[in-house]
């Protein structure tokens, strides 16, 4: 007995073969083969990869929402865990300080800055850099720096900038930080006499008394650098535990100020980009300064706003001292001049534009007198406009 191998044939048209031999071999013979049995065949083998490819659909569909939202809810839940476990702190500090030493006869400034994210720096002012303040001001830093407000417009109109807190510092106030701090340690380059005994040259540790002595025997060629070292060593003890609460002189906030200068401990001490001016002294150098700016403390400070001054009621110098009653408060005027009488009545602070209107109302309050209004600058380089009446007096 003989068997017969199967053929190999391809799988699909072996199933589709069978299944049309069974179907053929069950209908009537009637002489020849009926074709409408193979014809449903194939549409049914359509319509079923038809059904099994929705359903995958389906299944996939299903299954990649499925997947989706564990994927989100396992996030959402770690986001949680991660939120309920990070508490909110303070926001970084910054800011800039205006810093005035006022010996018995000079003048010692700078500007400390605490930018969010970089380190502190201190930027030493020479004190015959030159000032462009209105008419009546001083003309130099130096001689600016007798009081407070006029130190802060003469160190904004330096920079172009907002100096939103200040430190003005006498002697006696300097010398009590120093003494409290138990000396600074100073890189002394040339020997002096300080109540009979010669310090230095070199690393000497100075009392406060004996760093103003160094300060103020330093020949004119010599202040500026012995001003920076001077500085750069009191900046490595601001921050002490026994000094941070020290009164260290006259400030805007007794607080906050002191905790800024904390945040400077160990700054460097870079001098203020200048070069020598016609006719004497030093003009400021844009360019360097404007590169500094964007290296050390960039965008921290706020809005320097502009105030251009007009005079209607004929008292002299009001320009000027606008000018320091205004700068602590974030205001620099630009210009000052006369009106061509001086019969106004009362005070206008005029706002270029609402933006300013906030502003306005400040130095309203500032004022104590006159009424706010917004309307064009005439000069065009004015957000504020200030036409001085006879209600404002300068006691």
């Amino acid at each position: 007995m003989s068997v017969r191998a199967p053929e190999r044939t391809g799988g699909a048209h072996r199933r589709g073969g069978r299944r049309a031999r069974r179907k053929v071999a069950s209908a009537p013979q009637f002489g020849f083969t009926a074709p409408a049995p193979v014809v449903r065949t194939r549409v049914e083998r359509r319509r079923s990869r038809r059904r099994r490819a929705r359903f995958g659909a389906v299944v996939s569909y299903v299954l990649g929402f499925a997947m989706v939202g564990s994927a989100l809810w396992y996030a959402h839940s770690r986001l949680q865990v991660h939120e309920a476990s990070v508490q909110p702190g303070p926001p970084p500090v910054s800011s800039l300080i205006a810093w005035s030493l006022r010996t018995a006869d000079r003048s010692y400034g700078a500007v400390i800055a605490i930018p969010p994210g970089r380190p502190a720096v201190a930027v030493a002012v020479p004190a015959d850099t030159l000032v462009d303040l209105p008419g009546g001001s001083p003309t130099t830093v130096g001689a600016a720096g007798d009081s407070p407000g006029s130190l802060v417009a003469a160190l904004q109109a330096t920079f172009n900038q907002r100096i939103p807190h200040y430190l003005f510092s006498q002697a006696a106030d300097y010398q009590n930080l120093i003494d409290k701090a138990g000396g600074i340690r100073v890189l002394v380059d040339e020997p002096f006499v300080w109540k009979g005994q010669t310090l230095g040259p070199g690393g000497t540790t100075l009392s406060g008394e004996a760093a103003i002595e160094y300060l103020q025997s330093a020949p004119p060629e010599e202040v500026t650098g012995r001003w920076e070292d001077v500085l750069a060593a009191t900046l490595t003890v601001v921050g002490d535990p026994g000094v941070r609460t020290w009164p260290f002189g006259a400030t805007d906030d007794v607080t906050l100020v002191p905790s800024l200068l904390a945040h400077a401990k160990g700054a460097p001490v870079v001098e203020l980009p200048t070069a020598p001016a016609d006719g004497g002294g030093l003009q400021v150098d844009t360019r360097g300064l404007k590169s500094l700016r964007l290296l050390r403390f960039p965008d921290i400070g706020g809005r320097l706003v502009r105030v251009v001054v007009l005079n209607g009621n004929g008292q002299p110098g009001i320009g000027a001292q606008l000018s320091t009653r205004l700068a602590p408060a974030g205001y620099r005027v630009v210009a000052s001049q006369n009106l061509s009488t001086f019969d106004t009545k009362e005070s206008q602070v005029i706002a270029s534009n609402r933006d300013f209107l906030g502003s306005a109302d400040e130095v309203r309050g500032l004022l104590g007198v006159g009424r706010v209004y917004v309307g064009p600058q005439s000069t065009g380089i004015a957000d504020i406009t200030i036409v001085v009446g006879k209600d404002y007096s300068q006691a």
